[in-house]
């Protein structure tokens, strides 16, 4: 058994109960409209699926070979995806307190850009991929979805 995917996917399963939950006071559907709570919940869904799954594979995966549940939780802490996760969640909580200061363009590009030489991509495509992203992200939704962005 593999402790990493089996936490995964416990992990994932209550994050769509969670959403399942957050979204059910959501407005009915109007007329043919799916209505706000539709998104969130099918994706709920799909994660329930891709959690039961990634379950599965974690007690198939490994058949007939005995290994102690806390020395998997501990290779799986070591390993450089879980600094990647590490990197990732620290400098999105960055990213959302720095948002409110910066504003939108400033802070997104500063994010992706940083957050992706963290990762290990060469600086000049960080900087030109970050830049068009945040562009692109910002005329979708400033001027397609007339979203106001901070």
């Amino acid at each position: 058994m593999r402790a990493g995917d089996l936490v995964t996917g416990i992990a994932a399963i209550f994050l769509a109960l969670f959403i399942f939950f957050e979204t059910r006071g959501y407005p009915p559907p109007r007329g043919t409209e799916p209505g706000p709570a539709f998104f969130p919940m099918l994706l709920a869904g799909v994660l329930i699926i891709v959690g039961c799954i990634v379950i599965y594979q974690a007690f198939t995966a490994d058949k007939g070979k005995k290994t102690g549940i806390g020395l998997e939780a501990k290779k799986a802490i070591m390993t450089p995806g879980s600094r990647n996760v590490v990197v990732t969640l620290v400098a999105t909580i960055v990213y959302i307190i720095v948002l409110g200061y910066l504003g939108f363009v400033p802070a997104t590009l500063l994010f992706l850009f940083v957050l992706m030489a963290t990762l290990g991509v060469p600086i000049l495509k960080s900087f030109v991929f970050s830049f068009a992203a945040t562009i692109f992200v910002f005329y979708l939704f400033s001027n397609i979805l007339k979203v106001i962005l901070p």
